[in-house]
């Protein structure tokens, strides 16, 4: 077995979409039922991207626990694709759609290099964490300041445990508050089967469109438009 499939593997950690309407909000206008079909578009993009990488992908869904840290839940995912026998662990969340197998397959490449490979959010947080097992030290791993603007600062404190070197990736968006999905939908090309899928979530709930309408050309608003039968 060649070492890209035998020892990198990806892990997709994410929350439920149901968990994710109620930590988050897309769009305001949409209730709970439309921000759990944009959450669930989402994570579908994500999966779907790590798996066209054609490395070995593991979903781990979240569960909050009021007693154990976002840190721990992490690390427990973390090690148990360990556990199968992976060194190399690359981890996406759900909230960056500019995640792309290139980006990927790219990091799988560095981490063969170096020991951590990071992509930083433009928030301070990281959307993607590819790291080799010997960099992996649990009890600094779960004290990271995760989901704060920290988070890219606490990295380079890790290496205080573990001296290696971090690849940065470019950095990108992610997708936490209405202002970021605007701005999304904004800026997918015409032709995204991402933007079509989450146009048609906000046209089935019969809703002012998130977007510009004046950047979509009449035939998308026409294409996101539900079918409907002819009056009787």
């Amino acid at each position: 077995m060649s070492e890209r499939f035998g020892q990198t593997a990806i892990l997709v950690f994410t929350r439920t979409p149901v968990q994710e309407a109620v930590s988050k909000t897309f769009d305001p206008n949409t209730g709970k039922n439309g921000n759990q079909a944009i959450a669930h578009r989402l994570i579908r993009q994500t999966v779907a991207t790590a798996r066209s990488t054609r490395l070995p992908v593991f979903v781990y869904y979240d569960k909050p626990n009021k007693l154990e840290s976002f840190g721990v839940h992490l690390a427990q995912a973390f090690e148990s694709v360990f556990a199968k026998g992976f060194s190399k662990v690359i981890a996406v969340g759900n909230d960056c759609p500019d995640l792309s197998v290139d980006l990927i397959l790219r990091a799988s490449s560095r981490l063969s290099e170096q020991k951590l490979v990071l992509g930083p959010a433009t928030d301070g947080g990281v959307y993607l964490i590819g790291m080799h097992q010997i960099a992996y030290e649990r009890h600094a791993f779960i004290d990271l300041p995760w989901e704060t603007a920290q988070l890219q600062a606490g990295w380079k404190q890790y290496l205080a445990v573990n001296p290696l070197g971090i690849v940065w990736l470019e950095s990108f968006s992610d997708i936490d508050h209405p202002a970021d999905f605007k701005a999304l939908l904004n800026r997918l090309p015409q032709w995204s089967l991402l933007k079509k899928q989450l146009l048609s979530v906000l046209a089935s709930m019969q809703i002012p469109l998130a977007f510009d309408r004046w950047d979509i050309p009449p035939v998308a608003l026409i294409c996101a438009t539900p079918l409907r039968g002819p009056p009787l």
